[in-house]
């Protein structure tokens, strides 16, 4: 039987030459075996048989293939046996010839002996020479010769009912093989009743459509399965485009853990760096406390400097948040010019990748959504913590402000004036970390919203690379694009908030400690002539360093301290450097929280674009199958 070629550089011509040499062959093995048989059971069978074998299921070509491969290797096996037993029978027929032409031609040399010796011998020569062959004869089946033709007539026995059993055999198969035969003549003849239908079908089509519109639907098909054998090439590039893409992502997530790393490890430097130059200061400001000098207007000056370098970073980083939130405007532009072109380009998708495409946008979304959660709530306990330092800051100016009143006209105002100037210096360090915060966590967004842009991008060359040429529209595509615009819109707006929010929080800092400055200005410039000329001042200055260390300890009031001014600005100082230790401590903690929700979220991100990726894969893998289906089904129609 000859089977239809499987490779697939074949013409579609030799196929379908191939598959009507094989229904004719089919056909005519139908007519011949139908005649002689009549089973109607094995005939409906068969007949059902092949109608799926039209069909072309492969389960059922297979296993039809194995069964006849089956009694094909069944009947060479009957017939190699009954070759053999035929050339067993021919050989003892050969042999059983040759024994009776040994007897024939003994009888005829007795019988021309006993001629001879009848006539030359004697009547009494011939009774001694009968009662000799009487003797011979009633001794004959002791013999040897008698004893082989015992054993050739066993054997001849055997091989007799070798032959009657084989004869049985045959015979059982040649009723099978009859059976057979009239359930194909059956069958034959309700094949011919289904091909006189299908011709009168075929007639009924022409004269409805004409020969002409099938011809064009050939050749439309056709065109389309060469459309499809040239595409296969671009789609293997596709795939491995893809592949490049996702290589090039794992890329970069590598050098986005390295970047943490070195991020942690330059944390790690800056507090270590944090550490010498608090006990760099501490020596220095040991060493420097005798000649501090100044006066409360070059304090107000370096505030007043401080405060404009500290509006001017805040306008700087305000003028950078303008700029970033333009940027990403103009990116979330560029995102919703891509999704309207998607959505216009596009010949749609099928529901499940529908479906898929939804879930993993929404999971992302999602994700995002909780992320920007997280940073909000950060932001608010930050916005708490500048609230709350301003506070302390404005109740700690109170406290001064008040012991300034109280100590009234003395003298000896350096040390007030060093240990003001320290404060405000610690304050100038921790609003330029401040602003460095900021500006860190604003450029780490700024990098998440590029690598975002960069997955979108990637979805959607993805996403473009997989749909079908259908040409029917998809409403469940339009409504998943429009809530992905929809939700981008929301990101880019709690994003605009966040940075408004941070920017207020900013300013309204800056004024209130600009307000308590002018106000303790204002309290200190009648009495600081009166401060000068005082003798007590050096008493007063220690206590309200004691005071002051008091308030900054927030507990019990300590013990009478040394006369030793030496000694209560060391305590000063030890306080001072307490305080920045814990103030350094929890930067820290709210840093590598901050790198881990990071972390995680670039993780997450990541985890969700290789799904949708898969996802795509996969869809663009079951494209290309049913693309070859339709080879087949060409196949079939011809």
């Amino acid at each position: 039987m000859q089977r239809v070629p499987d490779d697939g550089d074949a013409s579609l011509d030799d196929r379908v030459a191939a598959l009507a040499t094989w229904l004719g062959e089919i056909a005519e093995r139908v007519r011949t075996t139908e005649l002689a048989t009549g089973d109607e059971k094995t005939a409906k069978e068969l007949r059902r048989a092949i109608e799926a074998l039209a069909k072309h299921d492969p389960k059922l070509e297979s296993r039809l293939t194995d069964r006849i491969d089956v009694l094909a290797d069944r009947l060479g096996t009957l017939a190699s046996a009954v070759s053999t037993t035929s050339a067993a029978l021919a050989r003892r027929d050969g042999e059983l010839a040759a024994l009776r032409r040994g007897l024939d031609q003994g009888n005829a040399r007795i019988q021309t002996l006993g001629d001879e010796l009848g006539r030359a011998a004697s009547a009494a020569e011939i009774a001694v020479l009968s009662k000799t062959i009487a003797t011979l004869s009633a001794d004959r089946p002791t013999r040897k010769d008698g004893e082989q033709t015992d054993r050739l007539a066993g054997k001849v026995d055997y091989l007799t009912e070798r032959v009657d059993t084989l004869a049985k055999t045959v015979a059982a198969t040649a009723a099978g093989l009859a059976g057979r035969d009239g359930e194909l003549a059956t069958l034959r003849r309700r094949l011919d009743e289904r091909e006189k239908h299908f011709e009168q079908a075929f007639v009924e089509l022409r004269q409805r459509r004409g020969e002409i519109t099938l011809d064009g639907r050939l050749d439309t098909l056709e065109r389309t399965l060469e459309t499809v054998a040239e595409s296969l090439p671009l789609l293997e590039s596709e795939i491995g485009a893809v592949r490049t893409r996702i290589d090039e992502a794992s890329r970069q997530v590598g050098s986005t853990v390295t970047e943490l790393q070195q991020s942690t490890a330059n944390v790690a430097a800056h507090v270590a760096a944090a550490e010498a130059r608090s006990h760099a200061s501490e020596k220095a400001l040991e060493k420097h406390a005798a000649s501090l000098s100044g006066t409360v207007g070059d304090l107000a000056a370096r505030f007043d400097s401080v405060v404009a370098g500290v509006e001017s970073s805040l306008a700087g980083l305000a003028a950078e948040l303008v700029d970033r939130q333009g940027t990403a405007d103009r990116m979330r532009d560029d995102i919703v010019a891509r999704v309207v072109s998607l959505e216009t380009d596009r010949h749609g998708l099928t529901t499940e990748e529908a479906e898929r495409g939804r879930g993993g946008v929404a999971d992302l979304l999602a994700e995002v959504e909780r992320d920007r959660s997280a940073v909000a709530t950060r932001l608010d306990a930050v916005e708490r913590g500048h609230r709350e330092l301003a506070t302390e800051s404005a109740s700690r100016v109170g406290a001064i402000a008040a012991k300034l009143d109280e100590i009234g006209a003395r003298d000896s105002a350096e040390k007030l004036d060093a240990q003001f100037a320290e404060r405000l210096r610690n304050v100038e360090r921790e609003a330029v970390a401040a602003v460095s915060e900021i500006a860190r966590v604003s450029a780490s967004w700024a990098s998440e919203f590029d690598a975002l842009a960069t997955r979108l991008d990637e979805v959607a060359v993805v996403a473009q690379d997989a749909r079908t040429r259908d040409d029917s529209a998809d409403p469940d595509s339009a409504e998943l694009l429009s809530e992905l615009s929809t939700r981008l819109d929301a990101v880019v707006h709690e994003r605009q908030v966040v940075a408004a929010q941070i920017a207020l929080a900013s300013e309204h800092e800056v004024a209130e400690l600009r307000a308590l400055i002018d106000g303790l200005r204002t309290r200190f410039a009648p009495n600081e002539q009166g401060y000068i000329g005082s003798p007590h001042a050096g008493g007063l200055l220690d206590a309200l360093a004691s005071r002051l260390e008091s308030v900054e300890n927030v507990g019990p009031e300590p013990g009478p301290l040394s006369s030793s001014g030496d000694g209560r600005l060391r305590l000063e100082l030890r306080a001072l450097e307490l305080r920045a230790e814990r103030a350094e401590k929890e930067e820290q903690q709210n840093r590598d929280a901050v790198l881990a929700q990071l972390a995680r979220m670039a993780e997450q991100l990541e985890s969700r674009f290789h799904k949708l990726e898969s996802d795509a894969a996969n869809s663009s893998q079951s494209d290309v199958a049913d693309q070859a289906e339709v080879v087949q089904l060409r196949g079939a129609e011809a």
